[in-house]
């Protein structure tokens, strides 16, 4: 539940992030912003929109310890024939790095904590190109609820 209204207000941030930021895609003929995805891309095939660009935003593992954290990676892909088509995924990791850090805040219950890390891939499957924002956000905490010795007992 928290973790599903975390993913849907990081969606919300992120395409008011890439809005108007228009990018080639992998049909010649169109240009896009960046699509944002929950989960993953829909299969081949189940949709007319082009894959490109796109920031899939992915739920990698949660940690419940004195807090409760949630591991959430960002996955940008751009498409340029040329080889200078890395910076559109740089750009869009700078968009979103800058303003997660001036914004560390969402919904006035999910905080982004750092460090946040980022990557350009090593290997690009050209003329596509990848990379990924590491993110940790601190969730609510269930509050523990301690059963009276009768209840437990059956007193």
């Amino acid at each position: 539940m928290v973790a599903i209204e975390l993913l849907n207000e990081l969606k919300k941030f992120i395409e008011n992030v890439v809005e108007e930021y228009v990018l080639e895609t992998n049909n010649r003929e169109t240009k896009k912003e960046p699509q944002v995805v929950v989960g993953y891309l829909p299969a081949k095939g189940e949709s007319d929109i082009p894959d490109y660009p796109y920031v899939i935003i992915r739920v990698i593992n949660g940690v419940d310890d004195q807090t409760s954290e949630i591991k959430i990676n960002l996955i940008i892909g751009t498409y340029s024939d040329d080889h200078e088509g890395w910076q559109d995924t740089l750009n869009i990791i700078q968009r979103i790095r800058h303003r997660l850090l001036e914004q560390r805040t969402l919904a006035k219950k999910f905080k982004l904590e750092l460090p946040l890390e980022w990557e350009l891939f090593e290997e690009q499957a050209l003329p596509e190109w990848n990379g990924l924002i590491k993110t940790i956000w601190t969730i609510p905490q269930p509050q523990e609820i301690i059963e009276k010795e009768s209840e437990y007992f059956g007193r």
